[in-house]
């Protein structure tokens, strides 16, 4: 009995005409790590039609006789069978097999799929029988699927397939780590590895501005004295890693959060997303001169550190620091498209527009920061704008804004649901 051979290679057979424009994604391999223990083989990359239907939809095998009004698939790319058993064949019309797919949906009899063979060939299998398993409550499903035809020899189901194609879906392969669902709309899939790049980008535009060689953290640029906030430090550390840029490990994390009883900040409100509690934050926390050094190691580490200003709240008969007013503050000289916070009072990172929730005085970045804590989908319009104008943002704005809108953008690539 021969055996083929499965190359995972991807190819994309020609077709007669043109295919619809979206697609779905799926899940690394991770997902299927907890049960690889069951399966013998290896990972087989083909292209999926899964037909369209509900709890009542008698499925069937697929037919060109069959009108589109009576039947249509679900196209998903790159999806991943894992094979029990090496595929067994007799002669070329009788080749079968069997695996195992874990992909967040539901295969059913007569699905039909496309990869390459022996040969390189494209053959186009129907799947003969499902069986769902379960894997610490976790549903995956056993296939047996038979060869049909070589589309190089007959194309005819092949075209008839992609005729009766009402969505184009893709498997993503990093679904599990991004938290995204498996399988989603390509125009989704496109607009996620289009975000997934700006963390990176927008980490290293960051550092290459604000991180002080000397202090080795993120400062504020003045023209002599070094201000560095230390809970937006702290924010930045939960936010950005060594993936988005290697210099990250470099920077010195001060543990200065006893000096002042500020139990949370504006920080703490974006990493945990509890709204309620943004009227009730202290919006008038700035820039004061760091204490002398003492016994607490905390600020006498800073204070060697020749770091002359910190993030503070304090008595108001001690000195004050207004950063936009002092003339060591630099800012840049730049244009703004559009100033990305309100025109009221600026507080601690926004404005007092953004704290009382004044949409119509807030800035279109306030509104983003709300879209992000509050809505299950962040306003991609505003998220647009903002990856736009980042770099002709002042210079606050900047070492505020940035680390933020990593976070959302972040939050936008790992938050795309499947509607398979």
């Amino acid at each position: 009995m021969a055996v083929l051979t499965i190359d995972e290679e991807k190819e994309i057979p020609v077709v007669t005409r043109k295919e619809t424009q979206t697609s779905v994604i799926f899940n690394s391999e991770e997902d299927i790590k907890s049960i690889t223990q069951y399966i013998a083989g290896g990972k087989w990359s083909v292209t999926m039609f899964t037909q369209v239907g509900d709890i009542n939809t008698e499925y069937v095998l697929p037919d060109t006789n069959i009108p589109r009004t009576e039947i249509s698939y679900y196209k998903i790319n790159d999806l991943i069978i894992y094979t029990e058993t090496n595929i067994e064949m007799s002669n070329v019309e009788d080749i079968t097999g069997n695996g195992t797919i874990n992909a967040g949906y539901i295969p059913k009899y007569g699905d039909a799929f496309i990869a390459k063979v022996m040969g390189g060939r494209i053959g186009l299998f129907i799947i003969t029988e499902v069986n769902k398993k379960i894997y610490n409550l976790h549903d995956i499903f056993d296939i047996e699927f038979k060869l049909h035809t070589f589309i190089d020899s007959d194309p005819t189901m092949y075209n008839d397939l992609v005729l009766k194609t009402v969505k184009e879906y893709t498997y993503d392969k990093d679904a599990i780590t991004d938290y995204n669902a498996p399988i989603i709309l390509n125009k989704d899939y496109i607009k996620k590895t289009e975000y997934k790049r700006y963390p990176r980008e927008i980490t290293r535009y960051y550092i290459d501005n604000f991180m002080d060689e000397e202090s080795n953290t993120i400062i504020l640029p003045t023209e002599a004295s070094i201000f560095m906030d230390q809970y937006l430090l702290d924010f930045i550390f939960k936010v950005v890693s060594t993936d988005d840029d290697y210099r990250i490990i470099k920077l010195t994390r001060y543990q200065i959060d006893k000096i002042d009883d500020v139990t949370r900040t504006i920080f703490d409100i974006l990493i945990n997303k509890r709204v309620k509690l943004i009227k009730k934050l202290n919006r008038n926390l700035k820039f004061y001169l760091i204490p002398p050094a003492s016994a607490r190691p905390q600020v006498s580490m800073l204070y060697y550190s020749n770091i002359s200003y910190i993030i503070r709240d304090v008595e108001y008969d001690l000195p004050k620091f207004n950063i936009i007013e002092n003339d060591e503050y630099l800012d840049r000289d730049i244009e703004t498209f559009e100033e990305p916070l309100g025109n009221t009072a600026r507080r601690y990172v926004f404005t007092d527009a953004f704290y009382n929730y004044d949409l119509e005085n807030m800035g279109y970045f306030e509104k983003l920061v709300y879209s992000y804590l509050e809505d299950s989908v962040i306003n991609e319009e505003l998220l647009s704008k903002a990856l736009l104008e980042y770099e002709t943002w002042s210079t606050l704005d900047q070492y505020y804004l940035l680390p933020i809108l990593v976070l959302i953008v972040r939050s936008a690539s790992q938050h795309i649901y499947m509607e398979l």
